[in-house]
């Protein structure tokens, strides 16, 4: 309150999609996405219509090197060429690290050691309980006794490496010893472990060093119980990293002594885990906090070094708790109130961090908070590539069900005018762009036209409800070198609704409109007039509706660097309210 009192509060504009990825990308370069190429956290490959992540995946140029698809310059690079001071920590799409003028601490992005956004396990003694995954390990209890093994990286010849490790059931059932490698350590039941070192060998002389932790959620007390427990990703150890996530490659180490070692994943909050409840909510939400208190050592120690120059840190941890601890209803009148579990985060975490931040500066420093979207509710899940066949835009080969429809295995190309892959994106089946195009360039347009007419017709059978607010054509929405990587429409929900699981990675579902089941209660993958960021900032704003694009050209301003020209925002900084141009 202190922080709005004095400075300037605001809503901040972002554009469509709302998605992490493509915000954060837009803050970071001050471009749009037809720019900096990030349009979702799914893109495809138009030849193949096969998915990879825009965040993290395995360089075109082939061998073990991975990449993201950013391609326009973030205002780091530009304070760095200028000779400023620049710590960014945790920006998300920055994996792999650049080099800068000072320290880099990767993001959304950074894989484990499995060159993976996530592969945690959950071991259970009935895995007939649980809807089959590929997460999901089966343990046989030998008394009290049992062996599990934990997947890792690839070897050189392709095979996974593993560590195997044993635990065994306390005699009074309140917790179990696991003995992995060289670590011994008893786990109660409803508790996490602290981190546990793993080493995998992976070659005749190498090995990769790596984290998890342990959360054992049940323990049998008779016959007919499960044993049950959650290991996290195989981490990359900051002490030792197989992979460079930090620049320099010794700042990764460095922080580790000053603070204890701490999670690098991109997101360690598992809510894939949580989502499916092989991690209980209570335990994911014990995680959460964790992570923050990781974040908040991170602030701490960089403030205290902040001298001069450019320091970013970026606090996502409110997204994940918010995907899982939403509680609002978007389709309720009355009940869209996100609920006690989310403002309880915000009441406990938002002044703690301004708080340290207003006692480290002075009043000649900046200070620029702001998210990166806003959040609703998840309630319907819309099955985009189910309408597209019913509607006639594309065929499948026979019966097909949810499980063996990932990546448009049985979809009919030579009849197929429209696909739907990532969490907002259509593309039309065009010739010579695709592998199997079918669609004339020159009947694009008014396709576009009709898919997005007849979206914004349908009504939810179920709910009486028109799902989709609006339909862009990402040609008038995006523009510059990449729009052509782009999708050719992007669909905008109403709160409530969102696209479904299967859509995201090209399949299909058993209906087009269906009631999401999962914990995944929260949400921002709608229009993005539903779901604005904030901004707040210590010193004078032009009068201006601030949006996403602008913050990298403020960022710019303020510290003295002129804005390129190719940057599609602008400084919100009023100089002259200021007094002073320093």
């Amino acid at each position: 309150k202190a922080l709005i009192s004095n400075g300037s509060f605001k809503d901040l504009k972002i554009i469509n999609p709302a998605q992490s990825p493509v915000s954060w990308s837009c803050l970071a370069c001050g471009v749009n996405p037809g720019k900096h190429g990030i349009f979702d956290f799914i893109h495809r490959n138009p030849k193949t219509y096969l998915p990879r992540l825009s965040i993290c995946s395995p360089s075109s140029h082939g061998g073990t090197t991975l990449q993201n698809d950013l391609k326009a310059i973030p205002f780091w690079k530009y304070t760095s060429r200028a000779g400023i001071p620049t710590t960014i920590i945790r920006w998300p799409v920055s994996f792999p690290p650049e080099r800068i003028n000072g320290e880099l601490l990767a993001g959304l992005g950074v894989p484990d050691v499995c060159g993976l956004l996530n592969s945690y396990r959950f071991f259970t003694t009935r895995p007939e309980n649980w809807k089959r995954s590929q997460n999901l390990e089966k343990i046989i209890l030998t008394g009290d006794s049992f062996i599990g093994r934990i997947p890792g990286p690839k070897k050189n010849f392709g095979v996974k490496a593993e560590i195997e490790f044993t635990g065994k059931i306390s005699p009074d059932k309140s917790s179990v010893s696991f003995q992995i490698q060289n670590t011994n350590i008893v786990v109660k039941a409803g508790e996490f472990s602290s981190f546990i070192d793993l080493t995998y060998k992976v070659g005749l002389l190498k090995k990769i060093k790596a984290l998890c932790t342990i959360y054992v959620s049940k323990i049998p007390k008779t016959k007919n119980d499960a044993l049950e427990f959650y290991v996290s990703s195989p981490e990359i150890d900051p002490r030792k990293p197989a992979l460079q996530f930090t620049y320099p490659d010794k700042f990764s180490k460095n922080l580790s002594d000053k603070i204890g070692v701490y999670h690098t994943l991109g997101i360690p909050e598992d809510m894939n885990a949580a989502k499916v409840g092989h991690l209980p909510l209570n335990a994911f939400f014990e995680q959460c906090r964790t992570v923050d208190n990781e974040r908040m050592k991170m602030l701490d120690y960089e403030l205290a070094k902040f001298n001069s120059g450019v320091l970013a840190v970026v606090f996502d941890t409110s997204d994940r708790w918010q995907h899982l601890g939403w509680r609002g209803s978007a389709l309720t009148p009355g009940k869209d109130n996100q609920g006690t579990i989310v403002n309880e985060y915000y009441e406990k975490n938002a002044d703690k961090i301004f708080g340290k931040i207003r006692k480290a500066i002075d009043k000649n420093t900046a200070l620029l908070v702001f998210s990166d979207h806003g959040f609703t509710s998840f309630e319907r899940a819309f099955n985009m590539n189910n309408w597209l066949v019913e509607n006639g835009y594309m065929t499948i080969k026979g019966d097909v069900s949810e499980k063996d429809s990932a990546m448009f295995k049985k979809v009919d190309w030579s009849r197929t005018k429209a696909y739907c892959l990532g969490f907002c994106d259509i593309y039309l089946n065009i010739k010579d762009r695709e592998g199997k195009g079918i669609v004339d360039p020159k009947d694009a347009a008014s396709l576009k036209k009709e898919i997005a007419a007849r979206l914004g017709n349908f009504i939810d059978p179920e709910t009486q409800i028109a799902p989709v607010y609006k339909v862009y054509d990402a040609h008038q929405i995006y523009f510059g070198d990449y729009q052509k990587d782009g999708p050719d429409l992007v669909v905008g929900f109403i709160p409530g609704y969102r696209m479904g699981w299967q859509t995201a990675i090209g399949g299909l579902a058993n209906k087009i409109c269906d009631t999401e089941k999962s914990e995944w209660k929260g949400d921002h993958l709608v229009d993005a007039s539903f779901v604005s960021g904030t901004l707040l900032v210590n010193f004078p704003l032009i009068p201006k509706q601030p949006g996403t694009l602008d913050i990298a050209p403020t960022i710019l301003d303020l510290s003295g660097v002129s804005v390129p020209a190719n940057m599609d925002g602008v400084s919100l900084w009023d100089k002259e309210k200021t007094g002073s141009e320093n």
